[in-house]
C-alpha cells in the first residue's frame, strides 16, 4: 500500500470537508453517466446542466439569448451565489458577454448545445475548446461581491488562449486545457 496506514492524498478532503451541497450533486451526476449508452456527450451534458439549472439557478428568462449554457456553466462553477454569477454575466460589457457566451458553449465535438448562441450553430463546427482548470476556483475565491470582475479576468484569459489557439475547422474535436494555477488563490481587487 503506498501510503501505508495514512490516507490518499485528497480523500480526507472529499469525506470530510466537502460541502453536503456539492456532494449531493456530485452523487446526482451518476445518473447521467448511463445515458451515455443511448445518447451523445454534448446531450448528456446538456441535459445534466439543464436539471441542475431547474434546481439552482434564477429562471430562464433571466438570461438573454445565446448566454444560456454560459449562465448554466457558470451557475454551477458559483456553488452558492448561483444568481448572483449569472445578474454578473448580464451585466459584463456585450463583447466579454459573448466571448465568455461562445467559449463556454464550444463542446469540443462535432455536435453543438442546443442552447449553444446562434452564430456558433449556424457555422462550421470550429475548436478548440477549452478548458480553464481551476474556473471555479477563481469564480468562488472572489464571491459575489466581485464576481463581475472574475468572470471579466476568466474572459480575458479566454480571449488569450483563443489568440493561441486559434479557431480552426480541423480542429473542432480537439480541448486544449487552459491552467490558471496562479489566478485563482487571488481576489479581482
Amino acid at each position: 500500500e503506498p501510503y501505508q496506514a495514512r490516507p490518499w492524498p485528497g480523500s480526507e478532503k472529499f469525506v470530510s470537508k466537502f460541502p453536503m451541497k456539492v456532494l449531493m450533486a456530485f452523487l446526482e451526476s451518476f445518473t447521467f453517466v448511463d445515458q451515455l449508452a443511448t445518447k451523445s456527450e454534448v446531450q448528456v451534458m446538456e441535459d445534466y446542466l439543464q436539471q441542475r439549472w431547474q434546481g439552482l439557478g434564477p429562471p430562464a428568462s433571466f438570461v438573454s439569448n445565446g448566454c444560456q449554457v454560459a449562465a448554466m456553466r457558470l451557475a454551477l462553477m458559483a456553488q452558492g451565489f448561483e444568481a448572483d454569477i449569472v445578474a454578473a454575466l448580464q451585466k459584463l460589457p456585450e463583447a466579454e458577454r459573448k466571448l465568455l457566451s461562445a467559449e463556454l458553449a464550444r463542446t469540443g465535438c462535432q455536435q453543438q448545445f442546443r442552447d449553444a448562441p446562434s452564430d456558433l450553430r449556424a457555422t462550421v463546427p470550429q475548436g478548440p475548446a477549452f478548458l480553464v482548470y481551476y474556473a471555479p476556483a477563481l469564480v468562488q475565491k472572489a464571491g459575489p461581491r466581485q464576481v463581475q470582475q472574475a468572470l471579466s479576468i476568466l474572459a480575458e484569459v479566454l480571449a488569450a488562449a483563443r489568440k493561441l489557439f486559434p479557431l480552426d475547422d480541423n480542429s473542432f474535436e480537439r480541448t486544449v486545457c487552459i491552467r490558471i494555477d496562479a489566478l485563482k488563490v487571488l481576489t479581482p481587487e
